[in-house]
């Protein structure tokens, strides 16, 4: 039998990770073509390394063994393949494309190489306005300065010791320069690119997503433009962070039955390598697993935090997934929750969950300020 305090730990897990990703974002990488499921995927899609370092890429699913099909310049960097990683170590100032093959030979994926003598990581940014992010400057001579700052309506950036931070301001594209403290500077620019902040209106979202399943409950179906601002509607979207050690995919999925109704469902994804097509479980059995979270009817307006929990057992496979886009399969079972408190007689099983959503990055929490973030935020009061 389920306990008590593994429910609710489980419980605020799902909801307090979930919360953190309606975010800004630190794009560490990005689309490297059609999401298909026998597409190969790169994670980073691209590559910064000093001369003399060593950068690592993820590479998923087509058919593995992987194996490098070419090397553009391997005067600039020398790259090797184990199993899903490839390495790419910089031999001089310069750049090369690696590309990847699947033993099918039929998928292959182009990873940019940069080598540099200064680096960002990661070497390009993506923020929300109002909300800030941060590099890791390495390479030269400290102490580091900025010599060129960004437009100041677009974004403002700030350097401490090897971190630079920017914050966005308004949406649109800019750079900054730092250099070094040597005699002859040595620079790097890194590209900021800034977008409205998501919720209210959805104006992160412009194209729909869908999350689906079936029930002994009910069954539920979302389809359309994430939109946290309405009280109308369904719609279905997806938050991707990828930090030092830790990654997190949260979709979800919301259809409104009137402005005082709303069914959400929640789905994270948890690893210590970024998000992958792979298949996640709970309770874990290794550092890929997922909690899902189902709240039927609930009323927006009020103080009540009711949902079901696939805390009894949860299996969800993501067939392809980018930061753009991710789909997958889901099903499993679990008990009903009403204010933190479980009800072990109240039970649910999962069947046919299937879900295709588009996927911002985010970095960084902000303040819940739309319906559907008000709802998560809720759940997560509740279990403090």
């Amino acid at each position: 039998m389920i306990q008590k305090n593994i429910f609710t730990k489980a419980f605020t897990v799902i909801t307090a990770l979930a919360l953190l990703f309606v975010a800004s974002c630190d794009k560490s990488s990005s689309p490297t073509g059609p999401s298909t499921a026998n597409a190969l995927v790169a994670s980073p899609t691209s590559v910064s390394v000093l001369v003399g370092s060593t950068g690592h890429v993820t590479i998923s699913s087509g058919k593995i063994p992987y194996s490098i099909q070419s090397n553009s310049d391997t005067t600039k960097v020398r790259a090797t393949i184990s199993g899903t990683i490839l390495s790419v170590t910089g031999l001089a100032v310069g750049s090369s494309t690696i590309v990847v093959k699947d033993s099918a030979g039929a998928s292959t994926v182009s990873v940019p190489v940069t080598v540099a003598s200064m680096v960002a990581s990661p070497s390009s940014i993506s923020v929300v306005s109002g909300s800030n992010t941060t590099a890791v400057i390495s390479g030269g001579t400290t102490p580091y300065s900025i010599q060129t700052a960004p437009t100041s309506t677009v974004a403002t950036a700030s350097i401490n010791g090897s971190t630079l931070t920017v914050t966005g301001v308004a949406a649109g594209s800019t750079s900054v320069t730092v250099k070094d403290n040597s005699v002859t500077p040595k620079t790097v620019t890194i590209p900021i690119t800034v977008t409205a902040a998501g919720g209210g209106g959805g104006s992160t979202f412009t194209t729909a997503g869908t999350v689906a399943f079936s029930s002994n409950v009910s069954n539920f179906s979302a389809n359309g433009i994430f939109n946290d601002a309405t009280t109308t509607g369904s719609g279905a979207g997806g938050f991707r962070m990828d930090t030092t050690g830790q990654s997190q995919l949260v979709i979800y999925g919301y259809k409104y039955n009137s402005p005082t109704s709303v069914d959400l469902a929640i789905i994270v994804f948890f690893d210590v390598a970024p998000i992958s097509a792979a298949t996640y479980v709970y309770p874990p059995t290794t550092s890929k697993f997922v909690m899902i979270s189902y709240a039927p009817a609930l009323n927006p307006n009020s103080s009540t935090s009711e949902s079901y929990i696939l805390s009894t057992s949860a299996t969800a496979t993501i067939s392809a997934v980018s930061t753009s886009s991710a789909a997958g399969s889901f099903s499993g079972s679990g008990v009903f929750s009403s204010n933190g408190v479980p009800n072990l007689t109240k039970t649910i099983s999962v069947t046919n969950g299937t879900f295709n959503v588009p996927v911002i990055s985010g970095s960084g929490p902000k303040q819940a300020d739309g319906r559907i973030e008000a709802i998560v935020k809720r759940m997560v009061k509740v279990q403090h």
